[in-house]
């Protein structure tokens, strides 16, 4: 790469490495990434680097290139160090080639690390024990991440006196029942309170007490955060953990109460109140609550049928947006009944899964209820001409949902048009105006199953909230990270793998949480969950064999 070929030598303290170029260095430090991880300063390199960026932006792409495909976890910040000093060599006018830089460097935004102030660094800095770190590319900097460890030194980052890390707090309170339980999470923490409670009377040295005070208030501060977080925690089992925490609080509240605990006994009060709050209101475990009557008011008004039942209506007499809508509101209120520990542990496909994931096999069972509802109606029309008609009430009814962002329902939809049985009416299909076969086509490669879903996962990507993203999507990926093992070669438990899973979870998140003003018409909704025709596989084919034969 270079013409005088002078080479670059990376200083790293006790051991001197002499690479002729960044790629060699690369491959070095990936070979023994252990011994080259400390490496801070590059000394020297080539002279031409600084007068030809072509060469050294070709060098950093090549790393970085390197570095990414072998993985994110030799991604040091040696590796960033590096980096940063190529970058910078194509920016100076330093004839010398002398370089000494730091981890984090302002002329470099794309491989810094980025949380280098976060208690997860300081934790490791002080060689913090029973836990591994590591690093990650997250596409704007490296970050600190936790690797691995036990559920007690878990317990203990998320109450650390040092401060908070709002991700790894986060990723544990999605995860924790994958290993541990409510119980367990409670007794840790209220255990940890009185150990510190007592070694704060017990002991005389200010610092050791004002630590003792840190670790307490950390507990309260993390208490509040489960509760934000996993409210159903709290109410599951008849507010059995809510009604423990209350009588925790209350105890420690009557304490006596000495001059470094003024601010710690003011935040359990406040815990108190909200853990009342809590318990004295209608809060729901599962769903949402309804709209307000201010909330309707901005509502579309709905589109009725004159006198009509959820008995004595058809398909056909209601309006597609109407259809759209209330199957929407149906799919999202499914949606947002599912709990966090419901996509945990492939919950869903376990022996258990009516137990352990019924609001996923819900979903699941009105997905299936859609598709056969679709194949139903359209194999059960006597007329060809009925049946072009009700093919392309479902692909408007379709494209509706599509505007609702209602995935789960457009998937629904088009499986149901899909359906072998349905596939087979060739003179169908063939007198389709070619319009509605278009819309068909365009729908159909909307939700393929081409490139693990690809396009779809590029719609439910981008898109705005509210929206009702095809769960399958996620069941698939929560598959695939399960095949990882539960712990690390050390024995600790795989948090990374935690990590990816807390990941999913709170993209869903975000979708339970948003809602649509939109007005549920009762006999509508009871028409579309409880009247429509639903035709096992068996005479799907029988009746389409009947509308035209082999």
């Amino acid at each position: 790469e270079s013409k005088r070929n002078k080479g670059l030598v990376v200083d790293g303290g006790i051991n001197s490495v002499k690479v002729k170029t960044l790629d060699e260095y690369v491959d070095h430090s990936i070979d023994d990434w252990k011994r080259t991880r400390a490496l801070t300063t590059i000394r020297k390199v080539p002279s031409n680097a600084g007068n030809n960026s072509n060469t050294t932006s070709r060098w950093v792409s090549s790393v970085s290139s390197k570095v990414k495909t072998r993985g994110t976890i030799f991604l040091t910040r040696a590796n960033a160090n590096i980096l940063n000093a190529a970058n910078n060599s194509s920016n100076s006018n330093n004839t010398n080639g002398e370089n000494s830089l730091g981890a984090n460097d302002s002329n470099n935004p794309n491989f810094t690390v980025i949380n280098e102030n976060s208690v997860l660094m300081k934790l490791m800095n002080s060689g913090e024990t029973g836990v591994e770190f590591t690093y990650e590319d997250n596409g704007n900097g490296v970050e600190i991440k936790v690797k691995g460890g036990s559920f007690e030194k878990f317990v203990h980052l998320c109450t650390h006196n040092l401060g908070s890390d709002f991700d790894f707090e986060t990723e544990f309170l999605y995860t924790y029942r994958s290993y541990s339980s409510t119980h367990q999470l409670l007794d840790a923490l209220t255990t940890r309170f009185g150990d510190h409670y007592e070694k704060f009377t017990e002991s005389e040295d200010l610092a050791q007490q004002e630590k003792n005070v840190a670790i307490q208030e950390r507990i309260v501060q993390f208490i509040n955060k489960w509760m934000d977080t996993n409210i159903n925690d709290f109410l599951e089992n008849d507010g059995e953990i809510l009604n423990l925490v209350i009588t925790f609080t209350e105890t420690v509240i009557s304490m006596p109460v000495t001059t470094g605990r003024i601010r710690l006994r003011e935040m359990l009060q406040d815990l108190l109140q909200k853990l009342n709050h809590k318990k004295g209101s209608d809060a729901l475990i599962l769903g949402q609550a309804p709209l307000t009557s201010t909330e309707i008011d901005m509502c579309p008004i709905p589109y009725l049928p004159v006198n009509a039942t959820a008995l004595t209506t058809n398909m056909l007499d209601l309006h597609p947006e109407e259809i759209a809508r209330q199957m929407t509101l149906v799919d999202h209120h499914l949606l947002s009944c599912v709990s966090t520990k419901e996509w945990l542990d492939q919950a869903w496909n376990s022996k258990n899964k009516e137990k352990l994931a019924p609001n996923i096999l819900n979903i699941i069972e009105r997905f299936n209820y859609i598709s056969r509802w679709v194949s139903s109606e359209i194999v059960l029309a006597d007329t060809l001409e009925y049946r072009l008609v009700l093919i392309n009430r479902f692909l408007v009814i379709a494209s509706k949902c599509l505007e609702f962002r209602n995935f789960n329902s457009l998937m629904a939809l088009i499986s149901g048009l899909e359906n072998s049985s349905v596939q087979r009416l060739k003179q169908t299909w063939m007198s389709l105006p070619f319009k509605s076969w278009k819309l068909f086509q365009e729908l159909s490669e909307m939700v393929s199953l081409n490139q693990n879903f690809r396009n779809l996962r590029a719609l439910m990507e981008e898109v705005h909230l509210p929206c009702i993203p095809y769960i399958g999507v996620f069941l698939m990926d929560l598959t695939f990270i399960g095949e990882n093992p539960t712990h690390l070669e050390s024995g600790l438990f795989n948090f990374s793998k935690q990590a990816m899973v807390a990941k999913i979870i709170r993209r869903i998140i975000e979708f339970q949480s948003s809602r649509y003003f939109l007005v549920t018409v009762e006999f509508i909704r009871d028409y579309l969950t409880k009247s429509v025709p639903q035709l096992t596989e068996q005479e799907l084919y029988r009746e389409s064999l009947m509308r035209e034969g082999r």
